[in-house]
């Protein structure tokens, strides 16, 4: 990987373009031999060595991994012509990828039964003289076979085909697959690659025409496949097909039988059980892989992330099947739905090119631990030809700060399985169908800034129960995840071992041959205390989608409160403010603080162990890489922690406790010096703060130095002010904008645009009643009320009540009110209902009500204009969000539980 020095940077921000350089540099510089004589079981190959390519490859696919062979021999200067022979043979009782390399005295010979089991060979080799100390080669047999054989990543910087940006990468110029990155993909035993396709805009069918830009992205798409393939890379395609209906549709009011589930929200499902609609899927998919010879397969979500066929309308896995409102699909049993779109699109590609794979991920993130028998039966009766993927951490229970909690996607802290997973595995052994699992390989949701976290003990955990369930394919990652390195190199070591050595000596043989001998116990201390304080991780939602841990080190600290708002990770969003609970759910401050010290204090003791090893192994770009990597976790483990301990220490200041001010100035301090080593570290590798869902940096050295600016205000300025001011007597501030807005529980009457409310108290209960004007128009697709309290400080995650017109009540924080009762007839709707007093932390506290409802956009296609988050999601599937709020400055509540929460009011008591 090519570093990023300061002196070549014009500016302090990173994009694309710097991404794609620091990849497509060759790695041709010299080796120092550390070593003059070789060993007794050693050949020498200074005086010369002929490659001799002996397996047949009339199509020259092994090019790439000669090619590789030779650049490692020629940074040893070892001369192309000698009596030392390195042959190619083929070996037809060998299987797929399974290779021999035997060394002798006299020739090395690499056997294998086809292409890519010499390449695997070859890469083997190469890889056994990029990490030797001279050029010599011991002598032996090494015979390798791999349980893993698809090895699926992605390119962890290419376009997501999403909003915000919406960059199709079939569709622009830019060459996401430089020849380099794609030889040390191939080096680090990816075999499968997948980039993001929308069937409408690529293939066609006898009534679906084919987009005017389709001829383009085939054109496109048959160079990456001939390209990637030189190097024993597949390309799959990833879906989520057949595509639901957004919006008034022109192709639905031709094909009626096409539209399926009314979702609501202007959305319908694709209705797959039709003559129509079968041939219009087959046609589909033989189109595209006819048009794109080798193209390798598919990846299909048929449901849980948007709406696709009737299958995707059902509900939970835990719970009982919802019948399918469709007048055709609705006497279908779930397995019977999900087989009438996946045969067809099976059926297509298979006849144009009968060597595809089609993997279908039955995604299913959230919910409890025990799956309803309907997703198992969708798991026995999956078509022959696919193959089912199951996320190997969704539904995990872990036992933290004295509960239980259950996470949902992705973790790569957390060994796992769930019981899902192993339920799902199980069910597909028995009905003889293949079987994969969805991992997060290198890095996940916990810091998906870092491209590779080093806890390898961790992952070899998860390899074990792979092996043991059969799982013969492993997703490394979504988005994130897939970026070369340390953990690329670690999963191929686990993918062709049959594991029977223990944790311990598998680590140690991987150490011995990443730093050497000398060093391998120490860097196996290391990356035990690497997993034990990463397995520390906080199991929740909130805190790895919203929380510090990506981008923390660039959040600017506020001494008093700004009330400023949190934003997604996975979101080009702006930098998140202070107010912290919106990140928490279930997880109180204070524990959130207590368990993210741990974790921090233990991955500090690791790297006291590791750093030192920096200055023996400089001149190793590999393994400064991993120490590079292990450093910048530690900054971004240590800055989450600080900044919940900062906001726990601000919320003790508000309560009267001035002591709280010296040693939030000493976290300020600390912060400071760490964003400082981030940003040196960020010129040394531009990959460092990319999170390659959001397509940004969410840090880089120009926020990096923003940041310090920030505190160096705090400190000289800022916090001095504010001491004195508490000396005199004076209290914290609050944002103006608080204060502008108070409501006290006397049973007034408030009127808003659309609805009236009150709220009153009753010795220990709080009563909220409200009634809605009932809305004209035929393009109404939702109309709910939200009803939130939260802490003044915003330092927990508030109660939100959402209310809808047919009576339903649901709570975050899993509260629902005491006692309900529902208003409705012609002209309006409503509800009363009481919560306890002591649901309310603060007096005053922080609340807000407001009504939101949905209408039909005009214009569907403004989601592709949106650049925020909140903006994409207030006009996404076509429909249009409305606000009515006692608060008018306060943003939808159901985008998240803090958008502008310096715009809410309060509540007196």
């Amino acid at each position: 990987m090519k570093t990023i020095r300061p002196a070549e940077r014009k500016t302090g921000k990173y994009g694309l373009e710097d991404l794609i350089g620091a990849v497509s540099a060759k790695e041709d510089a010299p080796f120092r031999r550390r070593r003059k004589k070789a060993h007794s079981n050693e050949v020498d190959l200074s005086a010369g060595v002929e490659i001799v390519p002996g397996f047949p490859d009339r199509e020259n696919r092994l090019e790439t991994a000669y090619d590789e062979l030779r650049n490692v021999l020629c940074r040893w200067k070892v001369p192309r012509s000698g009596k030392y022979a390195i042959r190619t043979e083929a070996e037809p009782s060998l299987e797929p990828e399974e290779f021999i390399l035997k060394t002798t005295a006299e020739s090395c010979r690499i056997l294998s039964g086809n292409i890519e089991g010499v390449r695997r060979g070859l890469y083997e080799l190469s890889g056994i003289l990029s990490g030797a100390r001279a050029p010599f080669l011991p002598e032996g047999v090494i015979r390798k076979k791999f349980f893993v054989k698809n090895r699926v990543s992605r390119c962890f910087f290419g376009p997501i085909h999403r909003p915000p940006f919406n960059i199709d990468e079939l569709n622009h110029d830019t060459d996401y697959y430089p020849e380099a990155f794609l030889n040390r993909l191939a080096r680090e035993g990816i075999n499968v690659l997948w980039l993001t396709v929308e069937f409408h805009e690529i293939t066609c069918s006898s009534i679906l025409p084919l987009e005017p830009e389709a001829l383009r992205r085939l054109r496109k798409l048959r160079r990456i496949v001939e390209k990637c393939r030189r190097y024993g890379i597949r390309v799959f395609l990833f879906c989520i097909e057949p595509a639901g209906f957004f919006g008034k549709s022109e192709f639905l009011d031709k094909y009626p039988e096409l539209s399926g589930v009314d979702c609501g929200f202007s959305m319908h499902c694709f209705c797959p059980d039709s003559p129509l609609a079968q041939k219009h899927l087959y046609e589909q998919t033989f189109f595209l892989f006819s048009e794109v010879p080798h193209l390798g397969g598919l990846i299909d979500i048929p449901a849980g992330e948007a709406v696709a066929s009737c299958f995707s309308s059902g509900g939970s896995p835990t719970e009982a099947p919802v019948p399918f409102r469709c007048p055709r699909c609705g006497r279908l049993l779930p397995w019977q739905a999900l087989n009438r779109s996946l045969e067809p699109l099976i059926r297509g590609m298979r006849d144009a090119d009968p060597e595809t794979e089609f993997l279908c991920w039955l995604y299913q993130p959230s919910g409890g631990q025990t799956l309803h028998p309907w997703v198992e039966d969708c798991a026995s009766h999956l078509p022959d030809g696919a193959t089912l993927i199951y996320n190997f951490e969704s539904g995990i229970a872990v036992r933290q700060r004295g509960k239980v909690r259950i996470g949902g996607d992705y973790w790569q802290s957390k060994t796992g399985p769930s019981k899902r997973f192993l339920r799902m595995a199980e069910v597909s052994r028995k009905a003889h169908k293949p079987f994969g699992a969805k991992l997060q390989v290198c890095n996940a949701f916990e810091i998906s800034t870092v491209p590779n976290i080093p806890v390898p003990g961790i992952l070899y955990r998860k390899y074990k129960v792979l092996r043991k369930v059969g799982a013969g394919t492993v997703m490394y990652g979504w988005y994130f995840g897939t970026s070369s390195g340390f953990m690329h190199r670690f999963a191929l070591r686990l993918a062709c071992s049959d594991l029977r050595k223990s944790e311990e000596e598998f680590l140690f043989d991987a150490a011995r041959e990443e730093w050497g001998a000398a060093d391998a116990e120490t860097v196996v201390s290391v990356w035990k205390l690497f997993a034990r304080g990463f397995a520390c991780y906080p199991v929740n939602d909130g805190i790895q989608y919203d929380g510090p841990f990506h981008h923390g080190i660039v959040w600017p600290l506020f001494a008093e409160a700004e009330l400023r708002d949190l934003y997604p990770s996975w979101q080009p969003a702006e930098v998140s403010g202070d107010c912290i609970g919106a990140c928490l759910a279930e997880y109180p401050l204070a524990d959130a603080e207590a368990q993210c010290g741990k974790m921090a204090r233990i991955w500090k003791e690791g790297l006291k162990r590791f750093l030192p090893l920096r200055k023996k192994h400089r001149e190793n770009p590999e393994c400064m890489e991993d120490l590079r990597m292990a450093e910048a976790a530690g900054l971004l483990l240590d800055s989450g922690w600080h900044i919940f301990r900062f906001y726990l220490l601000r919320r003790r200041l508000y309560a009267g406790d001035l002591s709280a001010l010296d040693e939030m100035e000493e976290i300020v301090r600390l912060e400071r010096k760490a964003s400082q080593r981030m940003r040196a570290l960020c010129l040394e590798d531009v990959r460092l703060g990319y999170q390659p869902e959001a397509q940004v940096h969410k840090f880089d050295p120009e926020k990096l130095e923003l940041r310090i600016r920030q505190l160096k205000e705090l400190l000289d300025k800022k916090i001095p002010d504010l001491r004195v001011r508490l000396r005199r007597g004076e209290s914290p501030r609050f944002p103006d904008s608080v204060t502008r807005r108070v409501c006290k529980p006397d049973g007034s009457i408030h009127r808003q645009k659309t609805f009236t409310w009150s709220i009153d108290r009753a010795g220990e209960e709080i009563r909220v009643r409200f009634q809605c004007k009932k809305l004209s128009g035929n393009d109404l697709v939702s109309d709910q009320v939200y009803v939130i309290f939260g802490d003044r400080l915003c330092s927990e995650f508030p109660v939100i009540i959402r209310c809808g017109r047919t009576g339903t009540v649901a709570g975050k924080r899993f509260f629902h009110p005491l006692r309900t009762r529902l208003f409705d007839n012609a002209e309006s709707w409503g509800m009363e209902w009481v919560v306890p007093r002591s649901l309310i932390r603060d007096n005053p506290s922080m609340f807000n009500i407001q009504r939101q409802y949905m209408r039909t956009s005009p214009d569907p296609e403004r989601i592709k204009e949106t650049s925020t988050y909140a903006a994409m999601m207030q006009c996404q599937h076509g429909s249009e969000r409305r606000i009515d709020s006692w608060c008018p400055e306060a943003a939808p509540v159901a985008l998240s539980p803090f958008i502008h929460p310096a715009g809410w009011g309060l509540l007196s008591l």
